[in-house]
């Protein structure tokens, strides 16, 4: 089934029929060759490994025992389209997952030659190259497209180098403050098998800056047992920790848990670069995405709820059927503040201000600014609640401020409505509202409900 020998080149040694099936069996990838409705009459290269069959037991068979049913209309128009490739111009592989041994799939990218013609071969020649990694790589960027949680994302993404590397297991550590990491996502090993610890690779790396290269001996003695029993079964023989360069950012790691404990080869230099590639790509548009979200909702003086976040859960409790008080602040005197001492004093001054009012405030009372000198808090409590609430805001907004040396004194105005059934949010903000200047009328410094 294979090419006839080569003639002899003056100079070059000629290869028989039995040098050619050598030099094909010895590929690192899968080589097929089958008939034109899928029967297989070759299986050679890297195939028995990647697969888990041997030739015997595939030879014979059809292409399709071993194509998922859903994937199968697919898989038999390729062939018809490989059988007419010189004519329609086909020069790109397509992708396929194949069903393994192990009842397992693999996603392989197939290229195929037609030598239908060729008296030695009469069929279709398949080259596969693994894909299992690239579709790893593009879940994980789906994923993050898609808003799905980082640890979503990294686990993905985590799967994908794991494959790349021909590794048991990868990770990537992230938000390094120095000390710890605000977190890490491992595919392949258990969670327990990373651990807060200055001493551990990854710390090391994103303190200092470097790659280190550990072998699982300088782990036992930072892991408890169940992380070295699991170190154990996975036969692991070292780590890589390679620090990820993220800017301003707070540093990452990529952790490469291997059965081997040999430091990289050049060999591995693509690998490397391309993984943390796709990590800074990651770890840079989710935060830039938490950036955006947080300032859609928050405002970005006073790093309060804004109108908008304090509207939608506001409504959120009251379609639920929550009993709901707000409480609409104002400030009173603040004007004078801006027409006397600029913008950036009143700015400061708002700042101050609502430190003060969310030093008073529940864990679930929320506390938003509206808009100017305007705050709202929604209060989880009754109106008895609510009053001692805002009698404790006034106290504190009445205290002092010190601006450059010199005392200002303000005052804090506080309208409180609470919610019936059927109430809306306008109607519950205006209510509020109204209360919030008949305390005004008072003489400010003080509350009113409505």
């Amino acid at each position: 089934m294979l090419a006839e020998p080569v003639p002899a080149v003056p100079g070059r040694r000629a290869l028989g029929d039995a040098a050619f099936r050598a030099v094909v069996d010895a590929l690192s990838i899968p080589v097929h060759i089958c008939d034109t409705d899928g029967t297989l009459l070759y299986f050679g290269g890297s195939s028995e490994e990647q697969f888990g069959y041997s030739a015997a037991e595939v030879v014979g068979r059809n292409v399709l025992d071993f194509t998922p049913p859903e994937h199968a209309e697919r898989a038999l128009e390729s062939l018809g389209d490989l059988a007419m490739s010189d004519e329609i111009g086909i020069g790109v592989p397509t992708v396929y997952p194949i069903i393994c041994a192990d009842g397992t799939l693999t996603w392989q990218a197939v290229a195929a030659v037609p030598m239908l013609d060729h008296p030695d071969v009469r069929g279709l020649v398949f080259y596969y190259l693994p894909w299992d990694a690239q579709l790893e790589f593009d879940n994980a960027v789906i994923s993050l497209l898609e808003g799905d949680d980082l640890s979503v994302v990294l686990g993905r993404l985590s799967l994908a180098i794991a494959i790349h590397f021909e590794a048991v297991a990868a990770a990537v550590h992230h938000g390094f403050d120095g000390d710890r990491f605000d977190g890490a996502t491992i595919t392949g090993l258990p969670d327990r098998c990373i651990v807060d610890d200055p001493r551990a690779p990854w710390s090391v790396a994103a303190q200092e800056d470097r790659p280190v290269y550990a072998a699982v001996e300088d782990l036992r003695s930072l892991l408890g047992a169940e992380a070295v029993a699991a170190l154990d079964r996975a036969e692991i023989g070292g780590v890589w920790a390679i620090p990820v360069t993220m800017g301003d950012d707070d540093p990452a790691v990529l952790t490469v848990w291997r059965t081997s404990p040999m430091e990289p080869v050049t060999a591995h230099d693509f690998v490397t670069s391309r993984s943390l590639s796709y990590i800074r790509l990651v770890l840079t548009r989710w935060s830039e995405r938490q950036a955006l979200e947080y300032l859609a909702g928050n405002d970005s003086l006073t790093g309060l709820a804004n109108r908008a976040r304090f509207t939608a859960v506001v409504e959120e409790a009251l379609d639920a059927g929550d009993p709901v008080v707000v409480l609409f602040c104002d400030v009173d005197g603040f004007k004078g503040v801006n027409d006397s001492h600029g913008h950036q004093a009143g700015d400061r001054i708002l700042v101050e201000v609502a430190r003060r009012l969310r030093g008073e405030l529940a864990a679930a009372d929320l506390l938003a600014r509206i808009g100017g000198d305007e705050f709202t808090v929604m209060h989880v409590g009754d109106v008895a609640s609510a009053e001692a609430l805002a009698a404790g805001m006034i106290a504190a907004v009445g205290k002092p401020f010190d601006l450059d040396g010199q005392h200002i004194e303000l005052g804090l105005s506080v309208g409180i409505a609470t919610s019936a059934p059927g109430t809306g949010f306008s109607d519950l903000l205006n209510r509020a509202d109204v209360a919030l200047y008949r305390a005004k009328d008072g003489g400010g410094s003080g509350f009113a409900v409505s």
